[in-house]
């Protein structure tokens, strides 16, 4: 049960994210999916929590969800013409950024 529940949410993810890029680019686009992430904790804060603590990461689904995830940003941070590298460091810097900064929130000690 636990796991489905994060492979939906990791895919729920996706979704909010995709819609959010839709005729975005660069800048606008980055800002746009940063966006989506942090509204989906603060709207679906369990199904979030779940999507950050499954219990078999070897899951073929959820490694499945995971990558759409990873390549919907690599999409959007195609308009940089990075490197491949560089590119997936910015990946997990962003989502570092967004889990920490949401974590904090969902803590309540933001003031």
């Amino acid at each position: 049960m636990k796991q489905k529940l994060a492979i939906q949410g990791v895919k729920k993810l996706n979704e909010y994210m995709l819609q959010a890029a839709v005729g975005r680019s660069c800048d606008d686009a980055v800002r746009a999916i940063s966006k989506a992430y942090l509204q989906l904790v603060r709207e679906h804060p369990e199904v979030y929590d779940a999507s950050t603590r499954f219990p078999d990461a070897n899951d073929q689904e959820l490694q499945q969800a995971q990558e759409s995830v990873v390549q919907l940003v690599l999409q959007v941070l195609d308009a940089y013409h990075l490197q491949e590298e560089i590119a997936i460091h910015m990946v997990r810097g962003l989502r570092s950024i967004l889990h920490g900064f949401s974590s904090i929130e969902q803590m309540g000690d933001f003031y």
